[in-house]
């Protein structure tokens, strides 16, 4: 019961990324991604009552730093990611 449960919460989160490519970049699916740990953690605080510890914290924060300047530096010049023309 539990290993179906994993698979089809598994297999729908991913028909779900792929939906979402229609409406969203690649890249801000795959940047998106990167809060799945720091939702993990709130909601097993929330819900399950786990206690978070301050350098879980500070990994919030780092992983909110780090999406805050992908998202803002996506659009800057980087030759390696520049488009073929």
């Amino acid at each position: 019961m539990i290993l179906a449960l994993a698979i089809i919460c598994q297999c729908f989160g991913q028909c779900v990324l792929v939906h979402q490519l229609k409406q969203f970049s690649s890249s801000f699916i795959a940047i998106f991604l990167l809060l799945e740990p720091t939702c993990t953690a709130i909601f097993a605080k929330l819900i399950f009552a786990e206690a978070l510890s301050a350098l879980n914290l500070v990994a919030f924060v780092i992983v909110l730093v780090g999406i805050f300047f992908a998202k803002t530096c996506e659009k800057s010049e980087h030759p390696i990611l520049q488009k073929a023309e």
